[in-house]
């Protein structure tokens, strides 16, 4: 009997809600000994328990109106009258028409559990008061039911769930503030979020990361647009939900063209190009025009290096990179944007072209106290260990080529790093 049923014990230990799962064993214990009517007449208790832990479940965490008010209407009815049942029915026609929780087969199993503990629970008038008694395929079927069609479905939550995670992030936004803690928060409640919830949800965030300018926005805004990415990878798992970006191009084109909204706006394409080329050519033309501005001092650093969504491959990036830095249009590399880059193009063998890149920035050096930050650039572990010897040899050749680097008062102690460096490399 253990083997032949092992698919619902492994089951049980799937009921989300512990006080369901500890009440359902009692329903699967009642079967196996072969009290079939007791088992269906629990059977239909513990799904109108759990119906209300997924009610409460979305009271508690997204205020919803429906939920708020079955609650409510179910209190008053107990007051009441405690004995009434009719709205046990009732509340599972809701997740239905209402929530579309379960579908037309599920509720319709649902309504079949119902009339047969009805039948178990009390006599028969027209034959001779007998009760009815199911066999036990029937009450295997309705335990399997049970389980597939309700008990182990997580509640759905809608677009409601938005305000829950920005509190959520916001209200803990220290621990937030580290990048690879807001995945597992937008993981779990996504998985509980139907595809039209999940889309509303990531305009919500779209709204708040790239076009608001009030302080909750300003203040979180590294938080928000790293969430809106995440929302973002669920979104793009549904193909119709990628359409609907194409039908609401004026609510996503409707961004602050103002720092640093833009230079997180930029960071999102860079993760999502495929968002940007569903963009009007406008707005890809307005944002072409933007980098291109005569208006140098608006255009940080961070807008030319988040730009890998303009280009179709990994080789035109770091040639416009090259250009910007040569025609001095990109006066200011850190070691972070180092990192996204390589982040970015982590599936491309770009390694040379970043470094490359490096020491091209580090070369074109503007004064003493300019040449000193780009070196200490070249000399953090994660960039001078990876240099090669050509390109260390090409950080030497620009000592002799750009006075403002070999002038300097550091000047022969950065050599004599260089120097040793090779050393090692050729030995």
């Amino acid at each position: 009997m253990f083997e032949n049923n092992i698919g619902i014990e492994d089951k049980i230990e799937l009921i989300e809600s512990s006080s369901t799962k500890n009440y359902f064993r009692e329903v699967y214990s009642s079967y196996l000994y072969g009290n079939y009517r007791a088992a269906v007449v629990s059977l239909w208790s513990v799904l109108v328990c759990d119906a209300i832990y997924k009610t409460r479940r979305l009271v508690d965490l997204t205020n919803d109106k429906w939920a708020e008010q079955q609650i409510k209407s179910i209190e008053t009815s107990q007051r009441q009258n405690s004995t009434k049942s009719d709205w046990e029915l009732k509340l599972f026609e809701g997740f239905y028409e209402q929530k579309k929780f379960i579908g037309i087969g599920e509720i319709t199993n649902i309504r079949d559990i119902q009339q047969k503990r009805h039948l178990c629970a009390h006599p028969i008038l027209s034959e001779d008061d007998v009760l009815y008694t199911p066999n036990k395929d029937l009450v295997k079927s309705m335990i399997i039911n049970a389980l597939d069609d309700f008990l182990l479905r997580r509640n759905y939550y809608g677009k409601d769930l938005f305000p829950v995670i920005l509190n959520t992030l916001v209200e803990n936004s220290e621990y937030y503030a580290t990048p690879k803690n807001i995945k597992p928060l937008i993981s779990k409640y996504c998985q509980r979020v139907t595809p039209g919830a999940t889309y509303q949800i990531f305009k919500e965030f779209w709204k708040f990361s790239f076009r608001l300018d009030d302080e909750k926005s300003n203040k979180h805004r590294k938080i928000l647009h790293i969430a809106c990415i995440h929302v973002y990878s669920e979104v793009k798992k549904k193909a119709e939900l990628l359409e609907k970006i194409k039908d609401d191009l004026d609510y996503f084109e409707k961004v602050s063209f103002k720092s640093p909204a833009l230079a997180h706006l930029f960071s999102f394409f860079c993760k999502h190009p495929d968002v940007y080329k569903k963009l009007s050519p406008e707005f890809q033309t307005r944002v072409r025009e933007y980098l291109e501005s005569d208006e140098e001092d608006d255009i940080q650093p961070v807008y030319r290096i988040a730009t890998m969504f303009l280009f179709d491959n990994a080789g035109e990036y770091f040639k416009y990179v090259r250009k910007s830095i040569e025609e001095y249009k990109l006066d200011r590399i850190t070691l972070s944007q180092i990192k996204y880059i390589l982040e970015i193009y982590h599936d491309y063998q770009c390694e040379k072209d970043v470094y490359d890149m490096t020491v091209l920035y580090a070369s074109k050096a503007t004064g003493f106290e300019d040449a000193d930050n780009r070196f200490d650039l070249i000399f953090s572990d994660e960039v001078f260990n990876k240099l090669s010897i050509n390109q260390l040899e090409n950080l030497l050749a620009a000592f002799e080529a750009n006075g403002q680097i070999g002038s300097r008062r550091r000047s022969a102690a950065d050599k004599r790093k260089i120097d040793a460096r090779l050393e090692k490399l050729k030995s």
